[in-house]
């Protein structure tokens, strides 16, 4: 592998790391039951166990995409839970709420399709 493909690599690594980081600050709150989470759900008509839900695949997703192996499981965890994320914001009228969903979405298709090193 070349030098311009090895920091191809590593920014694409760097970059999963940092959304990796972002979804475990997200997950961890509604794993947490904590009550700006809980209110929000419950804003929107949520039923409560759906927090768990959400925050554990957020906590899976982040540790998967961390991996090469596991990285397209995490993707499809992710992308399904910036879905709803999109679809709820998009509901309320949260538009501030919405374009940090769809910089999710831009960030993580970026993760989905970067180049990887072979090993």
């Amino acid at each position: 592998m070349n030098s311009r493909q090895s920091w191809i690599a590593l920014a694409g690594g760097l970059l999963s790391v940092l959304l990796s980081v972002a979804f475990v600050s997200s997950g961890l709150p509604k794993l947490m039951n904590e009550e700006v989470a809980a209110i929000e759900f419950a804003v929107w008509g949520f039923p409560h166990w759906l927090l768990y839900v959400v925050g554990g695949t957020e906590l899976l997703g982040a540790l998967a995409i961390l991996h090469r192996r596991t990285l397209r499981w995490g993707v499809l965890l992710l992308a399904c839970v910036i879905c709803g994320g999109i679809a709820t914001h998009l509901n309320f009228g949260e538009w501030e709420a919405l374009q940090q969903s769809l910089a999710f979405a831009v960030i993580l298709a970026a993760v989905a399709w970067w180049p990887r090193s072979p090993s």
